[in-house]
């Protein structure tokens, strides 16, 4: 029995991981979409929540189209109203340098945070972000070994791999023996809805990735224009 847990465990934080890969594929052009549209929408996990819960709390339903669709609901439980109160840029930025600072306090002396607030006001919001997220995994590895993190760094080069290797062509399930080439349009058809809910393509970008996918149709358009 433990053994099961263990395993739904390990399949649960697999999913998580896809999950994960697929939204940090798919956000950045619907943050662009939604602030071109409402202007000020923060690049944070409420956000991101907001646009998930939207999706029927399903990851993979969320997309630049589906977003598109949920904006045109003005009622109360829409993506509108859910987003809430909306940040300026400017809020952003400073609601970012204040938690860096929070970081640094005590690290170095007034000088020294004085010429880091002066610089973080300088940066776009991506910038403040990752200078946000490279001062806590400083932070982080300071109090590790050399050997725990060289550990880390042979875990990283180990080979992992977030998805399954896309195969050459899709087998349609319970039919291996009528494999069919990757194309845009067998896409599109793994991908209608209808009325029997096809999840096909969903089980795909689980399985695989989007990457993977994109580059497999882009180099069947390739072969079809050499032809």
């Amino acid at each position: 029995m433990a053994l099961q847990d263990e395993i739904q465990k390990q399949e649960q934080r697999d999913q998580e991981e896809r999950d994960r890969a697929y939204l940090d594929h798919v956000m950045p052009q619907i943050y662009d979409f939604l602030n071109k549209e409402l202007g000020g929408i923060p690049r944070n996990r409420a956000t991101e929540l907001a646009v998930v819960e939207c999706c029927d709390n399903d990851p993979l339903k969320v997309s630049l189209d589906h977003v598109k669709l949920l904006l045109d609901d003005n009622t109360n439980k829409g993506l509108r109203a859910r987003l809430g109160t909306r940040q300026t840029v400017l809020d952003q930025k400073t609601a970012i340098i204040e938690r860096i600072m929070a970081l640094l306090e005590g690290t170095r002396d007034s000088y020294g945070l004085n010429n880091e607030m002066k610089r973080l006001g300088y940066f776009d919001i991506p910038a403040l972000l990752k200078r946000e997220q490279d001062i806590i995994a400083a932070q982080e590895n300071a109090g590790k070994t050399t050997t725990q993190l060289r550990g880390e760094v042979r875990a990283q080069r180990s080979g992992f791999q977030e998805f399954e290797p896309l195969p050459a062509q899709y087998t349609p399930p319970g039919k291996p023996e009528c494999p069919v080439p990757w194309s845009q349009q067998l896409l599109k058809k793994l991908g209608e809805t209808g009325t029997g809910n096809n999840n096909a393509l969903r089980i795909l970008l689980r399985k695989h990735g989007p990457h993977a996918l994109n580059e497999a149709i882009r180099l069947a358009e390739l072969r079809k224009g050499a032809r």
